[in-house]
C-alpha cells in the first residue's frame, strides 16, 4: 500500500513547476510543498520510532522541527 501511495504521489507531482508547488492559496492555507514536507517528516518519524525505537537526535532536530 504504501508502494502504491508513494506511485500515486509521483504521478500526481510529477508536472508540478516550482511555482506550483509554493502557491499559497490564502492566508490560512498551506503550499503543495509545505504539506509534502510534513508528510515526509511523518514517514521519517514513523520510521525512527518504529524500526529504530528511539526519538530524534539533536541533528535530526534541527533539521525536522519545521515540518
Amino acid at each position: 500500500m504504501l508502494e502504491y501511495t508513494r506511485n500515486v504521489t509521483l504521478r500526481e507531482l510529477s508536472d508540478l513547476s516550482q511555482s506550483d508547488l509554493d502557491y499559497l492559496p490564502s492566508c490560512s492555507s498551506n503550499t503543495i510543498g509545505s504539506l509534502l514536507s510534513h508528510f515526509i517528516a511523518i514517514e521519517f518519524v514513523h520510521q525512527i520510532f518504529s524500526f529504530e525505537n528511539r526519538t530524534f537526535l539533536e541533528n535530526e532536530y534541527l533539521e525536522w522541527k519545521s515540518a
